[in-house]
């Protein structure tokens, strides 16, 4: 009895054909393997998935950088200019409202349950109290004011500023250190104020320069 022999079709012309045929005789296309069709079609669907994975990755990246920019290697991208010193005008509480508000000859300076007005000279020429048992909640005494300029490419969290006061002699009178955060994006300028409860000095003509001493990368996923 004649053995009956497997065949199968032909994957591009349909025609049948033995099972063990590597070409087709028919259309002459290869049996083994993917069509070609099929194999285009898987490599442009990975390179698909492999662009859109690694532009994912570059705008987590960009957005927040897996290392952080060292401030140390960028300081100089950030630079104060225009610093100023500004007396308050008013503090928030009404009590001290009324007071007086600090205008020309008068400024006042706080010491827990008493405020003492003085003159440009830093003369006392008044001193009240509250009323027993009334809330106290005075705002700072003077502001450091200026703007931040980042010449960079990367955004900055300024945390830590140094002030330096100068009498009109141009000596060093005293250098404080002065903490509050302020975002600064990329090749920008941005305004700051820093609370100061006193002057360094009874005399308020002094010049200030102020420098950023700590910031950390704006960016950074660990902020």
């Amino acid at each position: 009895m004649a053995e009956i022999e497997q065949t199968k079709l032909c994957r591009s012309c349909a025609e049948s054909i033995k099972t063990a045929a590597r070409i087709c005789p028919f259309c002459r296309r290869r049996q083994r393997g993917f069509p070609t069709w099929i194999i285009l079609m898987t490599v442009s669907a990975a390179v698909a998935v492999i662009a859109f994975v690694g532009g994912f990755i570059w705008m987590m990246e960009a957005r927040w950088p897996l290392n952080p920019a060292k401030f140390s290697k960028h300081r100089q991208d950030l630079k104060v200019i225009e610093a100023d010193i500004k007396r308050a005008r008013k503090t928030p509480e009404k009590w001290i409202e009324n007071l007086g508000t600090n205008r020309f000859e008068r400024k006042w300076t706080t010491y827990e349950l008493e405020i003492r007005f003085l003159d440009q000279d830093g003369q006392l020429i008044d001193k009240q109290l509250p009323p027993v048992g009334y809330p106290i909640y005075t705002g700072p005494s003077f502001w450091l004011t200026g703007f931040i300029t980042n010449s960079g490419k990367y955004a900055w969290n300024v945390r830590k500023f140094e002030a330096r006061f100068f009498d009109q002699s141009s000596n060093l009178v005293n250098v404080e250190t002065l903490y509050k955060t302020f975002f600064v994006a990329p090749r920008s300028q941005t305004a700051f104020r820093l609370e100061m409860s006193e002057l360094p000095t009874q005399n308020t003509n002094l010049v200030v320069k102020v420098r950023i001493q700590d910031a950390e990368d704006g960016n950074s996923r660990e902020n």
